[in-house]
């Protein structure tokens, strides 16, 4: 293997970055710290750059196509300083389809949880997004997460990948029972549950508050009442 081909697969895979150590016994995901943060306002990875105001009390999130992560994936350290002004960042959302296989949603899965662990080392907080696909993800895809943490999940990402509504009501409640999140901040619309989930913080998304007039001039987005 030449050194083009090691530099690709250490910024594809950022082989260097991981710690054995710190991967779970089983699937092997990373392991992220608990999180008890809980931001009263979020702010779109889009219009991340270099020079903003620290927003102490806001969330950067990460609900957005692949091809935008992808980048924030290959430019790791130039993306950490500038997500630095803000309270915490969701870990990134790469997509979880249904029809992919099984590794591949692990893959995705796993480079979510090391893009945590990488912002938790670097002294920020990081927020674990909720991922998954077909019901044999479910625990590697929730492995390494910590039981009664903050995490994130939209169903506009899901949804908008061909997940149908019941598959994400399972993959929700398997979430809900094997992680206990001490809060859930949910982007977008809560469907509705066939089981009691009280705590829910919700944010409406950008898109519905573009067709509202409703984005902000500073583009932070506020709590919802559930």
């Amino acid at each position: 293997m030449n050194q083009r081909e090691m530099a690709f697969l250490r910024r594809r895979y950022h082989n260097d970055r991981i710690d054995p150590a710190m991967l779970t016994p089983i699937h092997q995901q990373p392991v992220l710290r608990p999180e008890t943060f809980v931001p009263e306002r979020l702010f779109p990875l889009p219009k991340v750059r270099e020079g903003l105001a620290p927003a102490a009390d806001a969330a950067v999130e990460t609900f957005h196509e692949d091809e935008l992560l992808e980048r924030v994936w290959s430019h790791l350290d130039l993306y950490l300083e500038r997500l630095r002004p803000f309270g915490a960042v969701f870990t990134l959302d790469f997509s979880a389809r249904m029809d992919w296989p099984k590794d591949y949603v692990r893959q995705n899965a796993f480079r979510s949880k090391l893009f945590g662990q990488i912002v938790q080392r670097n002294g920020m907080h990081a927020i674990p997004v909720l991922i998954w696909a077909r019901r044999d993800t479910f625990h590697p895809c929730f492995d390494g997460i910590p039981e009664r943490s903050v995490v994130a999940v939209s169903t506009q990402s899901v949804l908008r990948r061909g997940m149908p509504i019941s598959a994400f009501r399972e993959g929700f409640l398997e979430a809900v029972r094997f992680l206990e999140p001490s809060t859930i901040l949910f982007y977008g619309t809560v469907p509705a549950l066939d089981f009691d989930v009280r705590n829910i913080v919700q944010f409406e998304t950008w898109s519905s508050a573009r067709r509202r007039g409703c984005v902000q001039q500073d583009l932070f987005l506020g709590k919802e009442a559930v």
